[in-house]
């Protein structure tokens, strides 16, 4: 599987527990196009992997400088969050290509819902 070699360009509080990730490839190349919905599995120092969603408030670029995620912090998760929120700027980070299990139809009406997962007591 092809990876790519991203930096952390700039991180952006949005809430009290959400962060705002930019992503740019480490040799200042074009990343990989995507469609709507793609996500990229962010690879962990203990081995693992965690799926984040790719977001775009402005036309996908066929050259994209960068990729931004947003990422909830869940202290009782299993790692990836904090991990996430531990980088600053400058940070470098390996990343899958994007995927999309669900493609859209750009022919048929849709709308598209973020969601997650928390547990609460």
């Amino acid at each position: 599987m092809s990876k790519i070699e991203a930096k952390i360009t700039q991180v952006t509080p949005l809430t009290e527990r959400i962060s705002e990730f930019r992503l740019a490839s480490t040799d200042g190349a074009a990343l990989p196009t995507f469609e709507p919905g793609a996500h990229v599995l962010f690879d962990l120092p203990d081995g693992e992997t965690r799926a984040y969603s790719l977001i775009a408030f402005e036309p996908i670029s066929p050259t994209p400088q960068e990729y931004r995620i947003a990422v909830q912090r869940e202290p009782e998760g299993k790692g990836g969050s904090k991990y996430m929120h531990g980088l600053e700027a400058g940070a470098a980070i390996t990343c899958a290509l994007p995927k999309n299990d669900f493609p859209l139809n750009l022919d048929a009406p849709a709308v598209l819902l973020a969601g997650g997962s928390a547990s609460r007591r």
